[in-house]
């Protein structure tokens, strides 16, 4: 079987001013996120949150976005960046919440 047989089919409309949401399958269907994963949410820019919530340098921020463990941080240069939030050398979680790590904590 192909693997295109698995993934959810969206309709194609005849009207080209006609837009169609996801099939309801989709919300629910284990493939269906996995191939999201792999595709939409690893292949471009997301928006993962404001940065008003990340306030001072070396606020932190850990979030999961297509299962993967992320890490949001204000720098010292009041840039935000992110990284995997896992260490190399181990393989574990950086940071459990939301906190302050800078040097002054």
């Amino acid at each position: 079987m192909s693997k295109e047989k698995n993934l959810v089919r969206i309709k194609k409309s005849k009207n080209a001013n006609t837009i169609f949401g996801l099939p309801a399958k989709s919300y629910i269907d284990e493939n269906f996120w996995k191939k999201e994963c792999e595709t939409v949410l690893s292949n471009g820019w997301l928006f993962v949150g404001f940065a008003h919530e990340l306030k001072n340098p070396g606020d932190v921020n850990p979030i999961f976005v297509a299962n993967k463990p992320i890490l949001l941080l204000r720098n010292n240069s009041n840039d935000i960046t992110a990284f995997h939030n896992v260490c190399s050398h181990r393989c574990l979680k950086l940071v459990d919440e939301k906190r302050n790590v800078g040097k002054n904590n």
